[in-house]
């Protein structure tokens, strides 16, 4: 068996994306190009092309005039693609990103203000146990579904929307983005491989179902919105599959038909323990970082990005793995690393690089 390669990769992609039905993953969604990218090379339309600094993670992004999705491949060997679970997984993947070039097409707007939402949003153990009582509910809705548990899961949300409604709308935000390309990922599986989509859907429903998942929220709610959408479509439910220049959550008018319901929701052991050695655990890792940083920047910096998949916020700082942007007057700049953010308003006035 010779060795795989990009080129060789891109191929038999490009062939098993030619059997996928698009139409059947999402009402209107279509295949978009694709490129494979590593820290030396390009493969688009089959051919090498110049790398460029656009070619940043794995995402969609506008080429030329045209929605494209990317995927680094980077480390370790390519030839774990000759396996074929490894290989449909992928093929999944960059539908995925696929599915964001849709959404961008489409001027789909329900994105979250990442920025805001790391200051904004708030942790605590009400608040989780809440979440979390919801969040075993719709696990349940998707392996024994009944409409008294689905009337039951709705008006948990209505509480949630009304007595949290900050955090309700940052959640509601990234299962409409997130938690739709990660859908689509599924259903690929699902068109392609009965015994993949269903170890894929297992382990949403343990990690949906474990609340240490709860923090950081972002990470969890893609397989909230993905396993919501399953039991909308499994069940027919009446929601709006629509992609496009709107504010509500797909399965918004399922909540609304539901009452608000004032409800008590005591604070489990576990999980006040959880939020507590979460809460020391960052201190105590933020501290380090003060005491003991790798290098200070200190000035007057607009933050522009960071790593939003796992960032986090305490006491008038914000952490970003593997990389950060900020603007420097007119200067824009990006560090690579681990880095804490002391913030003043809205603007950085020291960054920290972590040893």
């Amino acid at each position: 068996m010779t060795s795989m390669t990009l080129k060789k990769l891109y191929a038999a992609l490009e062939e098993t994306l030619e059997t996928i039905d698009f139409a059947k993953l999402w009402p209107g969604f279509h295949r978009y190009p694709f490129a494979l990218y590593n820290s030396a090379m390009v493969i688009l339309e089959g051919k090498d092309i110049q790398k460029t600094d656009e070619f940043l993670a794995n995402t969609a992004i506008l080429y030329r005039g045209h929605y494209l999705a990317i995927w680094q491949l980077d480390d370790g060997s390519l030839d774990e693609y000759y396996d074929a679970s490894a290989f449909l997984i992928l093929t999944s993947k960059i539908i995925h990103e696929m599915f964001h070039a849709f959404q961008y097409e489409s001027k789909e707007k329900r994105f979250a203000n990442e920025l805001e939402a790391l200051t904004r949003y708030r942790y605590s153990p009400d608040y989780m146990q809440v979440k979390h009582e919801e969040d075993l509910l719709l696990c349940r809705l998707t392996e024994c579904f009944s409409q008294r548990m689905l009337n039951e899961f709705l008006v948990h949300r209505m509480f949630r929307q009304i007595e949290y409604p900050y955090e309700y709308r940052y959640e509601a935000s990234i299962e409409a983005i997130e938690g739709s390309a990660s859908f689509v990922e599924l259903q690929v599986l699902k068109q392609c491989n009965d015994t993949l989509y269903t170890m894929r859907l297992r382990e949403i429903l343990a990690q949906v179902s474990t609340f240490s998942n709860l923090i950081p929220i972002r990470i969890i709610s893609y397989d909230i919105g993905a396993l919501f959408l399953t039991v909308c479509k499994e069940q027919q439910l009446d929601i709006n599959w629509l992609i496009g220049p709107m504010d509500d959550i797909f399965y918004s008018g399922l909540i609304d038909l539901v009452s608000y319901q004032k409800k008590e929701y005591p604070v489990s052991p576990d999980i006040k323990a959880f939020f507590d050695e979460d809460q020391r655990m960052l201190r105590s890792k933020f501290d380090d970082i003060l005491q003991h940083p790798a290098a200070v920047w200190q000035g007057d910096f607009e933050l522009l990005g960071l790593n939003v998949y796992s960032a986090r916020y305490l006491d008038g700082y914000v952490f970003s793995e593997h990389f950060i942007a900020y603007r420097d007057g007119a200067t824009p700049i990006s560090q690579w690393g681990n880095f804490l953010c002391a913030l003043q308003g809205p603007k950085v006035v020291k960054v920290y690089k972590e040893a």
